[in-house]
């Protein structure tokens, strides 16, 4: 190929246009997704998988029940139809609902790659050359497609929650987008409707798709330029009353008073509105570490209640947090492209990273749309490097291949980890040795596997960490029961119940307990 030819080729799949080579790559996506997560179609369910919607949804039909589903599912009524639809398709086949947590997945990364494009053609005016776009779109894709924070939604099925609000977040926002842009008014309805119904169904996933009218608002800030004043404070005007609506949906939904009320963490520890929002300032760097470096995954975390401002992690974390927010302003005017990526992040974190409690004051699945924000701006950094070298194209493509070969293996690496109940908490306990909640599920587990004595050293663990934890209590004191020390099982169960005056299974198992005493007695 000489010279001229090279560089017409290179115009080609850098140009801002629809290409062949980009429509192959979006083709690519879910194959690469398959291939990445093809040792995992037969994990096992974990946490809530068991009690949540996954064995509601086998209870309903479409047919008899769709209001009661309507009713039911709320604010989440979309996942809890495809929970209905995907049983009465698979069965209790496992493969099934990975299958399907997969697909949202790749479709998600597809839509990164489209919304990407488009962000960076308006975003990077003014600032940089717009023939990036293509390999900015296609790194940003990859690294979100591969990320191996993004395991734990893919495998954790309850998590299609978070899936799907960032599938049709993305698509909605990309959407928006191309609204925004036409000038055509038979293309700005038909845009703008698509958009809207994707919200809609973002609103009705998970409740941190509510943040989406404000995203929308910071993009219209951010182009104030390219508008007259009176369109823009129309839009403005638009999208806060937007918010308004989903925010009172979400307040009537659940009721103002529950919404702020405190929370039980699974540490036992009481977590109030004011707490939360200390806490969540060292969660929020936590997860920046997890994007920049995904080695120390968990399902679970070891995350005491912030109780105080005066510790050095406390300021260190809040230092870093202002740092981050301090680089977004410092860009704005120099390269909008790495400030909107940090905005990205804080908006789509800011409903359950701010002052609602939530019992469980950290999940690795609540990043999966936020990470957007990241591979945004680690995918312009990465456009950027090599500038003055003489195959800049090549040297980026070799970087970005080695940062996607590590995603890539530490992913399939950790899909082994969910493999099993006992697995996955085996890794939380090494990781975390002072957790009740990872000793609980990981004797819960060797029980399951007729485990019997390292289920009754975790149970044992667990009440040692946690004195009131009834339902530790309740097992080891079953697990009493059959190894014969009948005194202690009554004093477990006693304490089990004591605890839980109401629980009919406690009582049960008091009872049988008080029985056995009584046997060996005579």
């Amino acid at each position: 190929m000489d010279k001229h030819n090279s560089y017409t080729f290179l115009q080609k799949i850098q140009s801002p246009t629809p290409t062949l080579w980009a429509i192959l790559f979006v083709c690519l996506l879910p194959l690469l997704t398959f291939v990445l997560y093809a040792n995992s179609l037969h994990n096992s369910f974990q946490l809530d998988d068991f009690i949540g919607w996954v064995p509601f949804a086998k209870t309903l039909s479409l047919q008899k029940d769709l209001q009661h589903i309507l009713v039911v599912g709320g604010t989440r009524v979309v996942v809890l139809l495809s929970f209905v639809l995907g049983y009465s398709l698979h069965g209790d086949w496992l493969p099934g609902y990975h299958l399907i947590n997969m697909a949202a997945h790749a479709i998600s990364s597809i839509g990164v790659f489209f919304l990407t494009r488009r962000l960076y053609l308006v975003l990077a005016k003014n600032n940089h050359s717009a023939s990036h776009s293509t390999y900015f779109a296609v790194a940003a894709a990859l690294l979100f497609a591969t990320h191996p924070i993004q395991t734990q939604p893919v495998n954790y099925i309850s998590q299609r929650l978070a899936l799907f609000a960032g599938l049709f977040y993305i698509w909605s926002t990309y959407f928006y987008l191309l609204f925004r842009d036409t000038k055509i008014q038979m293309k700005r309805f038909i845009f703008g409707t698509i958009a809207g119904l994707l919200a809609l169904l973002a609103f009705f996933s998970k409740e941190n798709a509510f943040s989406l009218p404000v995203l929308w608002l910071m993009l219209e800030t951010i182009q104030t330029t390219l508008d007259t004043k009176r369109s823009v404070q129309k839009i403005a005007l638009w999208l806060t009353a937007s918010f308004l609506v989903v925010f009172l949906i979400y307040i009537q939904r659940f009721g103002l008073d529950s919404v702020f009320s405190p929370k039980v963490t699974p540490l036992g520890e009481t977590v109030a509105a004011y707490n939360y929002l200390l806490t969540q300032v060292e969660v929020i760097p936590k997860y920046l570490q997890l994007l920049v470096f995904p080695t120390d995954l968990s399902i679970d975390y070891y995350f005491p209640v912030v109780t105080t401002v005066f510790s050095i992690k406390f300021l260190l974390s809040l230092t870093t947090l202002l740092l981050t927010i301090y680089l977004a302003l410092f860009f704005y005017k120099k390269d909008k492209v790495i400030s909107f990526g940090i905005i990205w992040f804080f908006i789509t974190l800011a409903v359950e990273s701010s002052f609602i409690p939530i019992a469980d004051v950290i999940f690795e699945h609540r990043v999966y749309l936020p990470s957007v924000g990241f591979v945004f701006v680690l995918a312009h950094l990465l456009s950027k490097l090599f500038s003055n070298t003489t195959k800049p194209w090549l040297m980026r493509t070799i970087l970005l291949a080695l940062i996607l070969a590590s995603y890539s293996f530490l992913t399939v690496q950790r899909n082994k980890v969910w493999s099993t109940q006992a697995l996955i908490w085996q890794d939380v306990v090494n990781k975390f040795p002072l957790s009740p909640r990872a000793h609980y599920n990981l004797g819960f587990a060797l029980a399951g596997e007729q485990d019997f004595p390292g289920a009754t050293y975790h149970f044992g663990k667990t009440i040692e960490l946690l004195p009131n934890h009834s339902k530790a209590l309740n097992a080891l004191g079953y697990l009493t029961i059959i190894s014969g020390d009948h005194e202690r099982a009554v004093q477990l169960l006693t304490a089990a119940v004591e605890l839980e005056p109401e629980n009919q299974l406690y009582r049960e198992n008091l009872d049988i307990a008080m029985i056995e005493k009584l046997r060996a007695e005579k």
